[in-house]
């Protein structure tokens, strides 16, 4: 269900920005990609900020993430007005372009409708969904899957400080979480050693007993002995 969330995210966004052009559409994508890095890892900082009585840790993450990425969105977006004012008519672009500007405006649903559910499933209020685990893995990983892709981009790799206060805010799974996946993802039932955990060995026949003919040899040798001689 959470894909398909952030899929009808992505449609909605590829449909109201495909009449605006490749430029405006690609300038968006990028300030969101942009804003959503900062906030996540600016994120850590401003819940330790929020020592609010009674406010709850997933409305910290909440605020912290979905706060920041509106307020450094509204500034890029502004820095760019300025920057390039006019998008669409200095860039003249074939009419293909239209095709590409669809695919930026369904990159940007699919990040707005992912920081969405993600400030959602912070809340107490989805304490009774069953499909909880499902929504909450596919908000972590749409934002994840942003914060690699511009890791990659700009060749740099998540520190372990980084990867401890992502766990803070919920967007990876803590290390026990992680092992018991991996014990999940294992395949079951083979006959190794480490499936064994009390030691037992298995005894084999020896070749010597499963040897044919061993027990017709035992049986001729009683057959050849004498009877005893009664007189």
């Amino acid at each position: 269900m959470g894909t398909l969330l952030v899929l009808i995210g992505g449609l909605i966004g590829a449909g109201s920005v495909y009449k605006k052009g490749f430029m405006p559409a690609w300038i968006y994508l990028i300030n969101l990609a942009f804003a959503l890095y900062i906030s996540i890892f600016l994120a850590s900082f401003v819940v330790s900020l929020l020592e609010i009585p009674g406010l709850e840790a997933g409305y910290k993450n909440a605020i912290a993430i979905g706060g920041v990425f509106f307020i450094v969105n509204i500034i890029l977006q502004k820095v760019t007005e300025q920057v390039i004012p006019n998008p669409e008519g200095d860039f003249n672009l074939p009419p293909i372009s239209q095709l590409f500007a669809a695919g930026a405006g369904f990159l940007s649903g699919i990040i707005v409708a992912g920081i969405l559910l993600y400030c959602f499933m912070q809340t107490p209020f989805v304490s009774g969904f069953a499909q909880k685990k499902e929504l909450r893995s596919t908000a972590r990983n749409t934002l994840m899957g942003v914060v690699y892709t511009v890791n990659a981009f700009s060749f740099q790799s998540l520190t372990p400080e980084a990867e401890k206060d992502l766990r803070a805010v919920r967007l990876l799974l803590p290390p026990a979480d992680e092992e018991d996946q991996q014990k999940k993802e294992e395949p079951k039932g083979s006959s190794g050693p480490e499936n064994n955990p009390a030691g037992e060995t298995v005894k084999k026949d020896s070749p010597e007993a499963s040897a044919p003919g061993a027990g017709k040899k035992d049986e001729t040798k009683k057959t050849e002995e004498p009877a005893p001689d009664r007189s």
